[in-house]
């Protein structure tokens, strides 16, 4: 790859960079040459890596005292018991690429779902199945009412027979306090 210091030869190239790392390109080719452009992050070893040695622990461990175990239940006694620091998702790939434990299955649209949905949209347009769409949502919206209303009639008569009861129950004890003997005798 020839890179010319032109600003405008740069800019047009195959990948999509923004202009300010095009701009930082052409700067450190023009200080280094050929060795501005390496990137110097990859000389060092990332901050996060595993100390030495953690990794034969780790699948030690793993083949020999907790062979059943699945790799959450894993990690979280290789990290209480046995001081592992690596993140749970660096050790999962570590069993994993070393035969240790399964991967998941591959997630892909099944093949009944696919004819189910070709059986409900298959033969429509676009907007025939946002209209679909949309009438399902508003048939939704409505079922939701019509549930809300009926629950509201329902509170709505059993409030009234109480209110019933409590109008019986207070004219009776009205009525029969006002024929009281002790109040007929004052």
């Amino acid at each position: 790859m020839s890179i010319t210091v032109d600003a405008g030869t740069v800019g047009q190239a195959t990948t999509e960079r923004s202009p300010r790392t095009l701009r930082r390109w052409r700067e450190r080719y023009a200080e280094h040459g050929r060795c501005g452009l390496i990137d110097k992050r990859f000389l060092r070893p990332s901050k996060r890596r595993l100390p030495p040695g953690q990794l034969e622990q780790l699948l030690r461990l793993s083949r020999e005292r907790y062979t059943g175990f699945n790799v959450r239940h894993f990690h979280q006694i290789a990290t209480r018991e046995h001081g592992v620091t690596a993140a749970y998702s660096f050790v999962k790939q570590a069993l994993q690429a070393a035969g240790f434990r399964a991967r998941g299955r591959h997630r892909q649209r099944r093949e009944a779902s696919y004819y189910l949905w070709r059986s409900k949209f298959g033969a429509m347009s676009v907007s025939d199945a946002k209209r679909v769409k949309e009438v399902e949502t508003e048939n939704t919206r409505l079922k939701k009412l019509l549930a809300e209303s009926l629950l509201e009639n329902e509170v709505m008569r059993i409030y009234r027979s109480i209110v019933e009861v409590d109008v019986r129950i207070n004219y009776t004890l009205s009525v029969t306090y006002e024929d009281s003997p002790r109040r007929l005798k004052q």
